[in-house]
């Protein structure tokens, strides 16, 4: 039983005859036999990751996922209510939610792979806008004392007494609990 005609008109359950039944049991079994089945699979992979991971990344990785859960619900959320009431559904309408939804998701799959990128440039704009410390200054920052060389929009770099350059994220400088460790400023003399 295909949804469409060759029209791209969706067909109704009145045109399906005979087979409603059919595919309404049949449909009602698959998905309850994939809701055991992911169950299963969910309830492996905790057993598994308690095993491997230690209290603390397990502790996170349950946060984790509880976001990506409330996340995954977010395709789900007003679209199919809209779909359902609507009178007519053709092909256009299901690819446009399709896309839309496969455009949503990507963006913000994208914009949670890039969080580290994304903080380390947002911390640079506050750092060049606050003006912590400025080129040439020489600062403690975190464990490293320094003086400063350069400063960019993701990362500033340090170049030690002894000569070595060390190269630290801007969101670890802005970063609340690395706060502290940057207040003594003093300037070469």
């Amino acid at each position: 039983m295909r949804p469409f005609d060759a029209n791209g008109t969706f067909l109704s359950a009145a045109d399906a005859g005979d087979k409603l039944r059919f595919v309404a049991v049949r449909g009602a079994g698959v998905t309850v036999f994939s809701s055991i089945l992911g169950l299963a699979v969910q309830i492996i992979a905790t057993v598994v990751l308690a095993r491997i991971l230690t209290p603390g990344d397990f502790g996170v990785v349950a946060m984790v996922t509880t976001f990506s859960l409330l996340l995954m619900n977010f395709g789900l959320n007003g679209f199919t209510e809209a779909v359902l009431q609507r009178e007519v559904i053709d092909h256009a309408l299901a690819s446009n939610l399709f896309w839309i939804n496969l455009g949503i998701g990507s963006f913000l799959t994208i914009g949670f792979a890039a969080k580290d990128t994304l903080s380390n440039i947002m911390a640079g704009f506050l750092i060049f806008w606050d003006k912590p410390f400025h080129t040439d200054d020489w600062v403690t920052l975190g464990a490293n004392y320094g003086k400063v060389t350069e400063i960019t929009m993701r990362t500033t770099r340090l170049r030690t007494w002894n000569n070595t350059l060390v190269i630290i994220p801007n969101e670890t400088i802005i970063n609340p609990g690395a706060r502290e460790s940057f207040h003594e400023r003093t300037h070469a003399c």
